[in-house]
């Protein structure tokens, strides 16, 4: 289970909502409210615990969160306690653990020797792909790899000739963050 960008205000939101309608509640059953409440605490304890430990194939963005907080701070650990138990989320080994996989999954992406090949085809001869509009954004995938690269238009460069082509060769400048295709910066563009 991951989160994504504004999932922690709608938590934030319903439990807002949820707490006021609970003192209600407490009020009129207080002995059924709290057996209750155990249960959500259980089932929320739960969902953190699986959004912060990292799987044998993936960290969550809450796994690489607390792998940070290990690493770069002076803590140790991070434990999540409940009534019953405590359990520890992140620690020095799981952190290891979570940078292992985050650059297995950095490889996996795009080798250094292709993301330096495509920058020189590029800036000379072009990249040949495929347009692709994604929420409405336009994105470039080069033929023989399968990532999307956002695209922004060089000054000049005919915005119509790149939303009614399909097929393309491109030339103009890759750029890169974390050793990775950020941004496709187009020149000049043909029909392939």
């Amino acid at each position: 289970m991951g989160l994504r960008e504004g999932s922690l205000a709608v938590v934030a939101r319903v439990l807002r909502k949820a707490g006021k309608a609970s003192l209600e509640e407490v009020k009129s059953s207080p002995v059924r409210t709290a057996g209750a409440a155990v249960g959500i605490v259980s089932i929320v304890a739960m969902a953190l615990l699986s959004a912060i430990k990292p799987t044998e194939t993936s960290a969550t963005p809450l796994a690489k969160a607390g792998a940070v907080l290990v690493e770069d701070k002076s803590i140790t650990q991070i434990s999540l306690i409940t009534i019953d138990r405590s359990t520890v989320v992140m620690d020095e080994e799981t952190a290891k653990q979570v940078r292992r996989l985050e650059g297995e999954g950095r490889r996996r992406l795009l080798a250094a020797p292709d993301v330096r090949r495509l920058i020189q085809y590029a800036a000379t001869s072009g990249i040949r792909g495929t347009v692709v509009y994604v929420d409405g954004e336009p994105h470039f995938r080069p033929d023989g790899f399968r990532y999307l690269v956002p695209v922004a238009l060089a000054t000049g460069v005919d915005e119509e000739a790149l939303a009614s082509a399909r097929d393309v060769v491109v030339w103009g400048e890759l750029l890169l963050k974390d050793s990775q295709p950020d941004i496709l910066v187009i020149r000049k563009i043909a029909p392939a």
